[in-house]
């Protein structure tokens, strides 16, 4: 893989990231060059450089947000990016620079809760999420041990030891003994280990004009627990809408029961099982009760990245009321879902 020995400096961004296009694509002439900032991520800057307007052969070039490498294992994303394309799932990788990475574009649009329940893209959701945990078969060499609570901790340990006074957030010793006990208790669930996204939100995915799906932000992919996996996509968290519309966002009973069921015959099946057998049932119901559950592990993640972040980001985002309306959500629903 080629390293390109130079940073991409914030106020040379155009400059430099020109320099990387002109780099893939020596034959693009910098007059000719068109810049497109994508504003979705919360962690790193992404910018979009293609010729005039053909917008199809564009190239993407990330740059790493600042002090990321505190808890992103960057060489684990490009491993994990160069299986993907290995497998048909992701565009190639064209070269790497000191604090970001360049790579090919994948056209659609991003997921939204309404395109997420259209039928046809819920169905394809559903079977492309079994085909990515499928792929722990490609990793026969790598250790499989899940790392759901090793990233917990890792994360706690980065989040700030004081913050506001007033904050609804219990103090870093509560959160540790709540990442003790959701340990001790999905440890039993008996969830399988798979090869997880770790990260399957509505920004991560995208849906083009065929209604064709792609997984994207391999970052955070390793072993894991599959009801994880499943329940960052089930209970997916908007910050910026739900304070705009004032109401859940989460997908009805009835509709995760079906997706459910949808991800099961294409589990099933890949693992040489009755797709259709009697059981069918059953395994929905317990599925949906562990993805329930491990929800639980998924809103204090999320929550303690968000407090990293607010510490650290320069990005113009609202990181510490994030962090507060996840941890919140965690505790608003934990009863709930340990009734189950």
């Amino acid at each position: 893989m080629e390293a390109l020995g130079f940073c991409v400096k914030s106020e040379t961004l155009q400059e430099d990231v020109i320099k990387i296009a002109r780099h893939v694509r020596p034959e693009w002439k910098h007059c000719e060059i068109g810049l497109k900032l994508f504003t979705n991520g919360l962690t790193n800057q992404l910018i979009g450089c293609y010729k005039d307007n053909e917008a199809e052969a564009m190239i993407l070039i990330r740059v790493y947000g600042e002090n990321t490498h505190f808890f992103m294992d960057r060489k684990k994303e490009i491993r994990n990016m160069i299986l993907m394309h290995k497998a048909g799932l992701l565009p190639p990788i064209y070269c790497l620079f000191e604090n970001g990475i360049c790579y090919g574009y994948i056209p659609g649009e991003i997921l939204n809760l309404n395109l997420a329940q259209q039928p046809g893209i819920c169905e394809k959701i559903a079977e492309n999420l079994a085909l990515f945990h499928k792929l722990r078969d490609n990793f026969d060499s790598y250790n499989r041990e899940p790392c759901l609570f090793k990233t917990l901790r890792q994360f706690w340990n980065l989040i700030p030891d004081e913050y506001d006074a007033s904050s609804c957030i219990p103090n870093k010793k509560e959160l540790f003994q709540e990442i003790n006990f959701l340990e001790r208790y999905l440890s039993d669930l008996e969830s399988p280990i798979v090869f997880c996204h770790n990260d399957i939100c509505f920004q991560n995915i995208i849906v083009n004009e065929r209604g064709d799906i792609t997984f994207i932000d391999v970052e955070h992919a390793d072993f894991n627990y599959q009801a994880f996996d499943i329940a960052n996509y089930l209970y997916p968290s908007s910050f910026t809408e739900r304070e705009k519309n004032k109401s859940s966002l989460y997908f009805t009973k009835e509709f995760q029961m079906k997706w459910l069921k949808n991800y099961l015959l294409t589990w099933n099946r890949l693992n040489d099982k009755n797709a259709e057998c009697e059981m069918i049932d059953k395994q929905v119901e317990k599925l949906y009760e562990q993805a329930s559950k491990f929800s639980l592990a998924a809103f204090l993640q999320w929550g303690f990245w968000a407090l990293i972040q607010s510490k650290y980001s320069k990005i113009n985002f609202s990181f510490f009321q994030y962090a507060e309306y996840r941890i919140q959500e965690y505790f608003h629903l934990k009863n709930n879902f340990l009734r189950l």
